[in-house]
């Protein structure tokens, strides 16, 4: 079975044995489109988890679903 895989730059394995790849806050903003401030608005909410100060790929996307790009409407 040999060595695990190294786990890559902006990424955290999980007690379950996944991989959690994570974001700056900026780098999550440009990715959909927002300003940084929105996405700490949504964060304040409580609309968006971070860990560390970084935000997990699966939870911008479960937000995204709910309308961050799209902002308040």
């Amino acid at each position: 079975w040999g060595k695990a895989a190294p786990v890559p730059r902006g990424a955290r394995a999980t007690a379950g044995g996944t991989v959690s790849h994570r974001l700056s806050l900026s780098r999550a903003a440009h990715l959909v489109g927002v300003h940084r401030s929105a996405l700490q608005q949504m964060i304040r909410e409580g609309r968006l988890a971070t860990s560390e100060g970084m935000i997990a790929i699966e939870e911008l996307r479960r937000a995204d679903e709910g309308g961050v790009s799209a902002g308040p409407g």
